[in-house]
């Protein structure tokens, strides 16, 4: 877990079954987004220990040891998901003047934009379970849409067609049959979560609390969905089915929450 605004951050993990706390990162700067690997030894996450560089995609194994920065380029790279053979890494930069989504192996030598959507902006992608297919979100066709593509960066199709709207951060189901998002309320400034088919059918709106900051994160065996959501006043992490129900509260705490990931496995 990250908090979502930075000042200094660190990264956690928290025990779901007994809501135990563990600090990962301990240095002075803003450290954000964990994501883990497939098979739960490393962690993909957002740093700016670096100042010169400004936030870079860093990996370290799962208990915070072996830190190391990924992609060693100004301005901004941001972890977005890994593959499912955990070899590749997707993030979003801003390296050629746009927001565009990138994949890169670990070693950050092989970076490869994928969107190459010159003047629109591509910045929340994940790859499905079966590593055929990228969901992502752009505004190229107007307001933001979520849209797949093959993992080359062909294929594109619009999945939501919402002129307007402005969806973003989508996440597959562990089976690949759904994705969960950040849809807009009412008012576009607030977002709710809401699922929808991996061909486009079946839309449906889970919250009703438009303040979900951050990405929903789909636990292992596709029971819950974790989130942040600060309509209580503070940022926190919660957690609800995807039919709607188990709308639960997990942290509790006077800072913010936010970033929720759920470890593969558990």
């Amino acid at each position: 877990v990250g908090s979502e605004m930075c000042i200094r951050d660190s990264i956690f993990v928290v025990h779901y079954e007994d809501s135990g706390v563990e600090q990962l990162t301990e240095n002075q700067r803003c450290n954000e987004s964990p994501i883990w690997s497939p098979d739960g030894n490393t962690i993909a996450f957002a740093s700016s220990r670096e100042p010169e560089l400004g936030w870079e995609l860093y990996a370290m194994a799962s208990d915070g040891t072996s830190q190391r920065n990924i992609t060693n380029s100004a301005g901004i790279d941001w972890p977005l998901g890994w593959s499912p053979a955990g070899t590749k890494i997707l993030f979003y930069t801003d390296r050629d003047g746009d927001y565009e989504i990138y994949v890169t192996d670990l070693s950050g030598f092989s970076a490869v934009n994928l969107t190459q959507s010159p003047g629109s902006s591509e910045r929340t992608a994940s790859w499905s379970p079966d590593g055929t297919r990228i969901a992502f979100s752009s505004d190229r066709d107007g307001g933001s849409d979520i849209y797949v593509m093959d993992p080359d960066g062909g294929s594109v199709t619009n999945l939501t067609n919402s002129p307007g709207s402005w969806d973003d951060s989508p996440r597959w189901s562990p089976d690949g049959s759904k994705l969960a998002y950040r849809c807009h309320s009412e008012t576009l400034l607030l977002k709710d979560i809401c699922v929808i088919n991996a061909d486009g059918s079946g839309w449906l709106r889970l919250t009703e609390h438009p303040h979900v900051r951050g990405s929903p994160s789909w636990s292992p065996d596709r029971s819950r969905i974790a989130f942040s959501n600060d309509h209580e006043g503070d940022l926190e992490v919660y957690v609800i089915a995807p039919d709607r129900t188990g709308f639960l509260r997990l942290t509790n705490s006077s800072g913010m929450d936010g970033f929720p990931a759920w470890r593969p496995g558990r």
